[in-house]
């Protein structure tokens, strides 16, 4: 038997556009993900006797449908070993952080790892069916996005400390979506992927509207922090979490113990760019 511990670290989408959907229900993109140091932990066990189990920090989790167990699924046959897997959880389940997605992925990275058998390409098809944030987080780093997340393009690094809030509410993505469709013109194109770097800016996220809209603690929370002369905050994916830029990390820690003591029910954390 082995022990592995691997790092399973979240992202944030510091620009967002959605397209309309495809006849196939999925919308096009453009986003720019970004790898951040808070991350979640799996401690893999393998064994030599071909068993499998999952376990995690998290009693709400359902491990039976989770991302990690699917992955396992989608491969066990080429898998020659046990796996037993505990999940610590501090990435923000339901957050737009992609913690689900890292866990998958970072879970495909560890297998390749072990089975030299497995190529790359395999790798990315698995990503790609099991969900579209995942081929992502199989290199991580500073991308663009586009297509429904199965195009990645690396992007040069950009040192960058934030902080992260998170109220505490739980927004179902599929009535994001709903809402999205209903309120975005069907005629809306994607354009060219340089055009959407070029033309959009930092923090720039289609879902931000409406998700004020109908989550009136966002816009209290916004003024709030402007009344406090706190930098602006931006939407990460579909939300719950928001961002916010600082100076350095230990600006983002001063950043996060002023927002604390302002709303001190809700998740802030410090991180930075990996």
């Amino acid at each position: 038997m082995s022990k592995h511990i691997i790092k399973s670290y979240a992202k944030i989408n510091t620009a967002l556009h959605l397209y309309p959907p495809r006849s196939d229900g999925y919308h096009p993109l453009h986003s720019i993900f970004q790898s951040i140091t808070l991350h979640d932990t799996l401690t893999i066990t393998l064994s030599k006797e071909k068993t499998y189990s999952l376990t995690t920090s998290d009693s709400t989790l359902d491990n039976t449908t989770n991302l990690i167990t699917k992955a396992y699924t989608f491969l066990q046959n080429v898998i020659p070993f046990g796996l037993h897997i505990h999940l610590e959880k501090q990435i923000p389940i339901g957050g737009g952080l992609g913690g689900g997605s890292s866990n998958a992925g970072y879970f495909l990275q560890f297998l390749k790892q072990q089975l030299h058998t497995l190529s790359t390409q395999q790798l990315h098809t698995v990503a790609t069916q099991l969900g579209s944030d995942i081929p992502f987080f199989l290199t991580g780093g500073r991308a663009v996005i586009s297509g429904i997340g199965e195009t990645i393009e690396p992007l040069p690094e950009s040192p960058q400390a934030y902080v992260l809030i998170n109220p505490n509410i739980l927004i179902p993505t599929p009535s994001i979506y709903q809402a999205f469709d209903k309120e975005t013109p069907s005629r809306r194109t994607p354009p060219t992927t340089q055009n959407f770097l070029n033309q959009t800016p930092l923090g720039e996220n289609d879902f931000k509207e409406i998700v004020w809209k109908n989550y009136p603690i966002y816009p209290i929370l916004e003024a709030k922090l402007n009344e406090a002369n706190l930098p602006p905050i931006y939407l990460s994916g579909s939300g719950a979490t928001l961002f916010m830029c600082a100076d350095s990390p230990e600006h983002a820690q001063k950043l996060a113990e002023k927002i604390q003591t302002l709303f001190p029910n809700y998740w802030v954390r410090p991180t930075h760019t990996l």
